[in-house]
């Protein structure tokens, strides 16, 4: 073998499918799309860019004012089906002038995948609305322990973020962070800023073939995600009960200091101009398991609202505590919303975002 027309063609063949990864749209994955599930997402191996947030952004009509959900399982909508998810249900209250769009993940956070399409569109001069959850202590977590911290970094590097310094300051050293996840992860999204080979591999496994074997898929580890359906999830108040109990319990008793530390973490890492078109959903658990722990329930909701208005100062649009007179037939589970709950979580936020929506003048 010849070092140099073997090395030449190693560099040419990546420059080609770097090329052609900086070409290609993933459109088959933004068609239909309703929102990520356990077959389409880090789960089941599939990374989604930022890149691909912005196509199926811009597949949809552009409407008034674009509705991005974010955060965690709760507004994902696991307990409801595809087609009950309570997304669905907003869209249909709010009417064609608005995009309702489920970038909620299971176990995610808002400063991943919903708070990068939203800042994108904010840096676009689009009008946004940006809905996330928390609960009664969090809202932002450090980066270090989310699931999905590639997407922060991938639209910082794609330029999609809003520039705020104490965030730009962490993603500029976090390469060289004494983290091993979070140095990995910044290298990477670094190269893939340049190949984007990222990209191309989406393409291909999301159309074509699964490259990869994953435990949850099994003999369906090889077939492309586009055929990879929703498996939605109604199961309801299942599991070991005393364990249950004993998260309640813990959850309903954290002390307020906890609050505090996780308060710095949202002033670190969401921008201002992000907080002024943020709609914050303060969630609560089922009283199902409430009701079994005399006074957790009352400790609960004092807990959200003190974090009520602990974000209200820090400059959030508007906080809402929505669950605090739903049943335990409104849940699903210990905290996922049932489709009863998800129509009521609906019906709460519609006139809300409306209002908000006129206020930031986009419906004149």
């Amino acid at each position: 073998m010849k070092p140099i027309p073997f090395f030449l063609g190693l560099v040419i063949g990546l420059f080609s499918l770097s090329i052609v990864g900086w070409s290609i749209q993933n459109t088959p994955l933004a068609q239909g799309f309703v929102r990520f599930h356990a077959h389409n997402n880090a789960e089941a191996g599939f990374l989604t860019t930022a890149a691909e947030l912005a196509t199926i952004i811009d597949q949809q009509p552009p409407p008034r004012a674009y509705i991005i959900v974010g955060g965690s399982s709760v507004l994902n909508g696991v307990g409801q089906s595809r087609d009950l998810v309570w997304t669905r249900r907003l869209q249909n209250l709010l009417g064609k002038d608005f995009v309702v769009l489920n970038f909620a993940n299971r176990a995610g956070g808002p400063i991943d995948f919903g708070s990068v399409a939203a800042e994108m569109l904010l840096r676009q001069h689009r009008p946004v609305i940006y809905v996330a959850d928390a609960n009664e202590t969090v809202y932002a977590n450090n980066p270090r322990t989310s699931f999905y911290r590639h997407m922060l970094f991938d639209g910082w590097l794609r330029s999609y973020l809003l520039p705020w310094p104490p965030r730009d300051a962490y993603l500029r050293w976090a390469a060289f962070d004494g983290d091993e996840g979070v140095r990995n992860v910044a290298l990477g999204e670094w190269l893939n800023s340049f190949l984007r080979f990222n990209e191309l591999w989406n393409y291909i496994t999301f159309n074509f073939v699964g490259l990869q074997w994953n435990n949850t898929m099994t003999a369906k580890s090889f077939s492309p995600f586009r055929r990879r359906s929703d498996p939605g999830w109604t199961a309801r108040y299942g599991g070991n009960k005393e364990a249950e109990l004993a998260i309640v319990a813990a959850q309903a008793g954290r002390p307020i200091e906890r609050m505090i530390d996780y308060a710095s973490l949202t002033e670190q890492f969401v921008p201002l101009q992000l907080r002024s078109i943020t709609l914050v959903v303060v969630d609560l658990l089922s009283p199902y398991y409430l009701d079994m722990l005399p006074g957790s329930r009352e400790a609960l909701l004092a807990r959200a609202t003190e974090q009520q208005t602990a974000m209200q100062k820090m400059g959030f649009s508007k906080v809402m505590i929505p669950a605090k007179d739903f049943t335990a037939d409104d849940y699903a589970d210990r905290v996922h919303l049932s489709v009863d709950g998800g129509d009521k979580l609906a019906a709460a936020l519609a006139p809300v975002v409306r209002q908000m929506a006129s206020d930031l003048g986009y419906l004149r």
